[in-house]
């Protein structure tokens, strides 16, 4: 057992580690708060850096007319149009935010056909044009809301037409009973936007849809041979996906097992498959297994 004295001797020692402790953190206390000094200063500068490069107006990129210039200085002949009138020359504009038109740099020539030029991102982007053929805007009976939001949304894009007038643009495309409740429903609600109009068409032609899909998905059974209860199978999942994508692989093979026929079933429930085509090519197998064991075998005499 320590002693009175190895006690004191030990706290003094200890004393001694801490005020050299103190007396190092006092001798660098300054060079931290210089370090820091140096560094808010750097920071601010840096920012003001920054500022002043973003002010600075970007170069605008070079014009057709600069780039035969340079050509020719190089000694390259210049390329010219194709013999023939060039009314139907078009120059490609590209929407700006304000809703103002920036011409490009390149012509497209006109060919009759209902198209549409794309202008291309990247480096090439000033002088070069992808010309997609004129999709025909789909059309709206009643079935199918989402997919068919999906569809206008994407012609939308592709065409860049303005915002406020994907309502107005969109309701010239309703027939049959969709056109009547239309009629019916801008006479006493008014449609002035995107969003109400999907959320009106959502409310009166999906309402049900979901619940519906989900029922014929849990009523199918195999009643013919593998690959036409897969069809159908497959036909019913995709609709319940359309309204809920968070169902997983497990939930749609632990359904298309049950209903399959019990013998193709107890031969491949044993593998576990993980996804609905698994299930299929393994059901698919145990299919031609059952009817080769179904035909007669008979055994030709010596």
């Amino acid at each position: 057992m320590a002693t009175a004295e190895e006690k004191l001797d030990a706290l003094v020692a200890q004393m001694k580690s801490i005020l050299l402790l103190m007396e190092t953190f006092n001798r660098w206390c300054p060079e931290v708060d210089h370090f820091s000094t140096e560094l808010s200063k750097d920071v601010k500068n840096l920012t003001s850096h920054v500022e002043a490069l973003e002010a600075k107006p970007h170069p605008a990129p070079p014009s057709a007319p600069k780039r035969e210039e340079e050509g020719r200085a190089m000694g390259h002949g210049v390329a010219h149009q194709p013999q023939g009138s060039n009314k139907g020359a078009l120059i490609p504009q590209q929407p700006l935010a304000n809703g103002q038109y920036l011409g490009s740099t390149s012509q497209l020539v006109e060919t009759g056909e209902p198209s549409h030029y794309y202008p291309m991102t990247g480096p090439h982007m000033y002088h070069k044009e992808v010309r997609l053929s004129k999709a025909t805007f789909p059309k709206f009976d009643g079935s199918h809301p989402r997919v068919w939001k999906e569809k206008c949304e994407k012609y939308f894009t592709m065409y860049q037409v303005p915002v406020y007038l994907w309502s107005q643009f969109a309701t010239l495309h309703f027939h049959g009973g969709a056109a009547l409740w239309l009629q019916t429903y801008e006479a006493q609600h008014p449609v002035s936007s995107w969003a109400e109009l999907c959320v009106a068409i959502e409310s009166k032609f999906g309402r049900d849809l979901y619940h519906n899909s989900m029922n014929d998905l849990f009523q199918i059974k195999q009643t013919s041979n593998v690959q036409e209860y897969y069809d159908r199978f497959q036909s019913a999942m995709h609709k319940v996906l359309v309204h809920n994508n968070s169902l997983d692989d497990v939930f749609f093979v632990c359904k298309f097992l049950q209903g399959l026929n019990p013998e193709i079933r107890a031969a491949i429930i044993l593998h576990k498959p993980r996804t609905v085509d698994v299930a299929l090519s393994l059901a698919l197998m145990q299919e031609i297994v059952l009817e080769a064991s179904t035909k007669p075998f008979f055994k030709k005499s010596t």
